[in-house]
């Protein structure tokens, strides 16, 4: 048997071991975890190029080099923001070790005049620069574009003449602005035309006019928009603006009725069903109520909800009662169409009373005046003599009768 010094060595010796184990047991944990951030895309910010400074109303381009710098492939967003506001993003795939360069833009406008911190993006880096916005006022835009007359500067103008909307247009649909520019100016010039929704800027193209020239530009939004949000559309160039009101249509699920089928007639008290069959003409699925209208009154509901080019058949019911039975002016109703009907329950038959035995000519049938009068009372006077009336006419003649042999005694 081991000493207790003896069991104390052995105890220390476990102890070392374990701590050991666990020390191991870390370290490849660790191994791991590196090997494993070691695998994973890291989307590394290598370069920033701007075409900065621009003039309020112009295109802000910026290129942006990203690299994957980790051992797997990988997809990531990379965005282009001015200050707290993103302007532009695309979404990049890129190999272990393998470089891009996207461009992302942004149609500045009227009131951006300033400096901004250019912020490039990814999930894995930031880098950051000061860009300039002119002001189109200070900008000594036109100067030296079409020479100079007696001293003055030469200047383009870029005027709207008219404006073109595709609308009313449903939310998923393209919004298409056809716009009349002229440069009512004196020199040559390319500059922005551009729409925003809302006050939010969301497409523009650049137009080159000549001094005098007219032309018609198409801009077009191709993004889905929220018909409860945007009503306002505005045209603007750096020298001119025309607000107009634009119609969007929200998307909705029109169900259309295309059959009814009834089992009326039915007797009254019993069920009378309604099936109905429906069909979605609309842009989108979405859930609505049905209804059975009888009289003015609403029998029974249900709620569809089924894809769009899609028919579904839904049954409809009215618990007849014993007192409801007649004609009855029946509709199936839904948001966008309705079905009209005469739907008959009819009245319960009528029940034929039971038929009673008749007694024979042969059979004597007993009656009170016959049982009277083989019971003669304290009088020798028979009860025969009174109607037969039953029990109670009985007992009331017995009750006179025994008054009056009271008064007699008396």
């Amino acid at each position: 048997m081991p000493t207790q010094h003896g069991r104390i060595l052995i105890v220390v010796s476990m102890l070392v071991i374990a701590g050991v184990a666990l020390a191991l047991t870390g370290a490849v944990a660790a191994d791991e975890d590196d090997n494993e951030s070691d695998e994973e895309p890291h989307f590394e910010i290598l370069d920033i190029e701007t075409n900065a400074p621009v003039t309020a109303g112009e295109t802000m381009r910026t290129e942006i080099t990203v690299e994957n710098t980790g051992n797997e492939t990988g997809t990531q967003s990379v965005s282009f923001w001015l200050d707290q506001h993103k302007k532009d993003e695309a979404t990049v795939e890129l190999g272990p070790g393998e470089s891009t360069t996207v461009e992302l833009t942004y149609v500045t406008k009227e009131g951006d005049d300033g400096e901004w911190t250019h912020t490039a993006e990814t999930a894995d880096d930031v880098s950051q620069k000061r860009v300039v916005i002119e002001d189109p006022d200070d900008s000594g835009s036109g100067a030296g574009s079409g020479g100079s007359t007696g001293g003055t500067t030469a200047e383009a103008v870029f005027e709207i003449q008219s404006v073109s909307v595709n609308d009313p247009i449903k939310e998923d649909e393209e919004l298409v602005v056809e716009v009349e520019v002229e440069n009512t100016g004196d020199a040559d010039e390319d500059k922005r035309v551009w729409i925003d929704l809302e006050d939010a800027t969301v497409n523009g193209t650049t137009v080159s006019l000549r001094a005098g020239e007219t032309k018609t530009v198409e801009i077009i939004h191709d993004e889905p928009m929220d018909a409860e949000e945007i009503s306002t559309l505005t045209v603007v160039t750096p020298d001119d603006r025309t607000e107009m009101e634009v119609e969007i249509e929200p998307l909705v699920a029109i169900y259309e009725i295309e059959s009814v089928e009834t089992n009326a007639p039915v007797d009254a008290g019993d069920v009378l069903n309604v099936t109905v069959e429906l069909s979605n003409s609309g842009d989108v699925a979405a859930a609505q109520e049905i209804a059975l209208v009888m009289d003015g009154i609403t029998m029974d509901t249900t709620t569809v909800e089924f894809g769009v080019n899609e028919t579904e058949t839904v049954t409809l019911t009215y618990h007849s009662t014993s007192h409801s039975y007649g004609e009855w002016d029946a509709t199936v109703e839904t948001l966008d169409d309705a079905e009209s009907m005469t739907l008959t329950v009819e009245e319960p038959a009528t029940r034929t009373p039971v038929a009673t035995e008749e007694p024979s000519d042969d059979t004597a049938t007993p009656t009170a005046s016959d049982d009277a009068a083989e019971d003669p009372d304290d009088d020798g006077e028979s009860v025969a003599e009174a109607p037969g009336f039953g029990v109670a006419a009985a007992l009331v003649a017995l009750l006179g009768a025994a008054l009056l042999a009271r008064r007699r005694l008396g």
